[in-house]
């Protein structure tokens, strides 16, 4: 068979694609498992599918230690920043679930609405943080927050489509044959639907930043 055959090609095309989502997810896993490193971790897998996604050849391997180590210490604690927001608006929300359960007045109903609000805001921006990082990983954290809350409401269908396909993981676990696939490529699959999905938002912020030069 020739290699210069479409299908033989289409099917390399194939093949590659699914050594990278493994690889990515051993990867991405792998490096996640000391939890403080985890967002460098999906950050690195996540730019590492943008490059593929923009036809970019980049080496599996020594591309996501590259861009693991790259601004290492910023995103470790821009990561464990983001972190203890979270775990903040967890624990807050279940003191108010609990008072709540008590039969407490007006106040705390306002209070929990309020803090479920924070914990949804603080949730998106992690994952505008993504994209946000990469195109501007030396800018300060407060506008780094900033703009990633600004990206979430400008482009809001892209936003609610990111929170949807965090579900992703999740829902291959529903049945054997698709717990197999989360085994071997869950989170991988999940960070290419985010590159999909936020790669205008990418090239929005590319574009900002060409402007602002």
């Amino acid at each position: 068979m020739k290699f210069d055959n479409p299908l033989v090609q289409k099917l390399n095309q194939i093949a590659d694609w699914i050594i990278r989502i493994v690889v990515i997810n051993f990867l991405v896993i792998l490096f996640s498992i000391p939890l403080v490193t985890m967002f460098n971790s999906f950050s690195s897998g996540y730019r590492l599918f943008h490059d593929y996604i923009n036809k970019k050849n980049t080496k599996l391997f020594s591309g996501f230690f590259t861009y693991f180590k790259e601004y290492f210490k910023t995103r470790l604690m821009l990561g464990l920043l983001m972190t203890l927001f979270l775990v903040l608006g967890y624990l807050n929300v279940t003191y108010y679930v609990e008072t709540l359960n008590q039969g407490a007045g007006l106040f705390y109903h306002l209070g929990y609405y309020v803090t479920i609000s924070f914990l949804v805001g603080a949730y998106i921006v992690y994952l505008y943080l993504f994209p946000v990082s990469m195109v501007y990983p030396t800018m300060k954290f407060r506008l780094m927050i900033k703009l990633a809350f600004f990206v979430s409401g400008k482009f809001v269908i892209r936003t609610m489509l990111l929170i949807i396909s965090t579900l992703v993981p999740f829902l291959l676990l529903f049945s054997s044959i698709t717990s197999l696939i989360f085994v071997f490529a869950g989170v991988s699959l999940w960070l290419l639907i985010a590159v999909m999905i936020t790669n205008e938002v990418t090239d929005y912020l590319e574009r900002l930043g060409k402007k602002n030069d």
